[in-house]
């Protein structure tokens, strides 16, 4: 049996996606007067939460750009993006929209390990 620690603080921490959360609240619409595109969800990261996502996002080692997504309690991101998009955020139906490419390292990791183990 092998023993894993995930590397970032929450698991909520692998959720922050720019792009998935842009598909998901485009999904769920209810005021098409707010933005609600990519550089919109990436705006809301920076402006109300200080969080800069890059495109290395996904790396299992922590870089300087992104200690947010290593060391912080991201919950209130996500919580807060009922307010911001004014959409109802739900967890379940957002992770649908994150595709197989933008899942990252650690998760894909574990459940390749998860794989390997069960053929075994």
């Amino acid at each position: 049996m092998l023993y894993r620690t995930l590397r970032r603080r929450e698991l909520e921490n692998y959720l922050i996606i720019p792009s998935a959360i842009s598909r998901y609240i485009l999904s769920n619409d209810r005021n098409p007067a707010i933005a609600k595109d990519e550089n919109a969800v990436n705006g809301y990261l920076r402006d109300c939460h200080g969080l800069f996502v890059g495109a290395n996002y996904k790396n299992s080692e922590m870089s300087p750009e992104l200690q947010g997504l290593f060391r912080n309690d991201l919950k209130p991101v996500l919580e807060g993006i009922n307010y911001h998009f004014k959409v109802t955020f739900s967890k379940d139906d957002y992770i649908e929209q994150i595709t197989a490419s933008e899942i990252c390292d650690d998760i894909v990791k574990i459940i390749d390990e998860l794989i390997l183990m069960c053929n075994q």
